[in-house]
């Protein structure tokens, strides 16, 4: 099926299934729990999903924080590789976990009265032109 209709043999980094199948597999999983639609995301269940989607090949935290990103509301930070490197910075550390550097994101949108969604795209996007 995978060939007829979405015309791919794309697989999964570093594992032998095909993305096609890997999609198909992580709506299983979202059933499973609850999820049918959009609305049924809510970044409360994060460790719903984290459970859920990390057992999958190829899937972790990145998987579940990209779908939080894409689904969540505007208070979803996703904490990534230059937020993180961001946030370090500007706190004076060398590293910083993305939970941690999430948290600090959200504490400053606050603040700024931004949504923290748009503050973590405009740090992503600073660390891009770096």
């Amino acid at each position: 099926m995978t060939n007829e209709v979405f015309q791919t043999h794309r697989r999964i980094p570093g594992t032998k299934i095909r993305r096609t199948e890997g999609v198909l597999c992580a709506a299983r999983v979202l059933r499973r729990i609850g999820v049918d639609v959009l609305q049924d995301v809510s970044p409360r269940r994060l460790s719903a999903f984290d459970n859920a989607l990390q057992s999958l090949p190829g899937g972790g935290e990145c998987t579940v924080r990209r779908l939080l990103m894409y689904t969540g509301g505007d208070d979803f930070v996703l904490g990534d590789s230059h937020v993180r490197r961001f946030v370090a910075n500007a706190v004076g550390r060398r590293s910083m976990s993305a939970a941690r550097a999430a948290a600090l994101v959200r504490s400053a949108a606050y603040e700024l009265v931004v949504s923290p969604r748009f503050l973590d795209r405009e740090i992503w996007r600073f660390g891009l032109s770096r």
